[in-house]
C-alpha cells in the first residue's frame, strides 16, 4: 500500500477493526502511518482501549462507515448552508 500511496495513486491508507497491539505494531513498522483506524463501536460494544491507540499514532478512530460518511459530507457543506440555524 506505501508503493502505490508514494505513486500517488491513493490519498490515504486507513485500516479497519485492528487490536490495539495490531495497530500499534503496523505504525511501529509502517513509513506512512494509517489516516484513519475504523473501529466499529456502538452502546451495547463500547471499544476505547483501540480509540487511544489511535489518539497515541495520531490517527483519526472513525467508529462506522455511517460515521465517515457523515463526516465526509459535512466537510464539503457550503459556509452558508453550515451556518443555518446560528444566531
Amino acid at each position: 500500500m506505501e508503493k502505490v500511496y508514494k505513486e500517488g495513486k491513493l490519498c490515504a491508507i486507513g485500516v479497519s477493526n485492528f487490536y490495539p497491539d495490531h495497530f500499534i505494531y503496523i505504525t511501529n513498522n509502517m513509513e506512512i502511518v494509517p489516516a484513519v483506524n475504523q473501529v466499529e463501536t456502538h452502546v451495547f460494544n463500547q471499544q476505547t482501549e483501540p480509540q487511544k491507540s489511535s489518539a497515541r499514532a495520531s490517527c483519526r478512530g472513525d467508529r462506522s462507515p455511517r460515521a465517515v460518511t457523515v463526516s465526509s459530507r459535512i466537510q464539503y457543506l457550503p459556509k452558508s448552508v453550515a451556518n443555518m440555524g446560528k444566531a
